[in-house]
């Protein structure tokens, strides 16, 4: 029976709780970039999903309606995307995910860092804590 190096129960913990934090991340940037809670009920379908294979966590998605992207754009309703933001239209681009992204990344790197850093260690007889 083979030694599991890292511990998937942690790990998959540790994603999740990303998740969820990232998501709350979100629901907080939409107000900020200025959409309306009746753009589309964008708020109330904005989602988190983890797929995992071989019992390890592997994708994180946030689906959200087509609405999201249309806002973040900054088109709709007859608006192309060669006319958004400019000043023949009232619609602007709302950048409501990308702050989220850049603040959250690395802060998914720090939770699994030390996970991935245990198995390391096991190898050589070691264990961070």
């Amino acid at each position: 029976m083979a030694v599991e190096l890292i511990d998937y129960d942690k790990f998959n913990a540790a994603v999740i709780d990303w998740s969820r934090g990232t998501r709350r991340e979100y629901l907080a940037a939409m107000p900020k970039a200025g959409i309306k809670r009746y753009s589309g009920q964008l708020a109330a379908k904005l989602g988190s999903r983890s797929r995992k294979k071989t019992g390890k966590i592997f994708m994180v998605s946030f689906p959200f309606p087509k609405q999201g992207v249309w806002t973040y754009h900054g088109v709709g309703r007859g608006v192309p995307i060669t006319k958004a933001g400019t000043p023949s239209t009232k619609r602007k681009p709302k950048k409501w995910w990308d702050e989220v992204q850049t603040k959250r990344l690395p802060l998914l790197e720090i939770k699994i860092a030390p996970i991935y850093a245990n198995a390391a260690f096991r190898v050589f007889g070691s264990n961070v804590k």
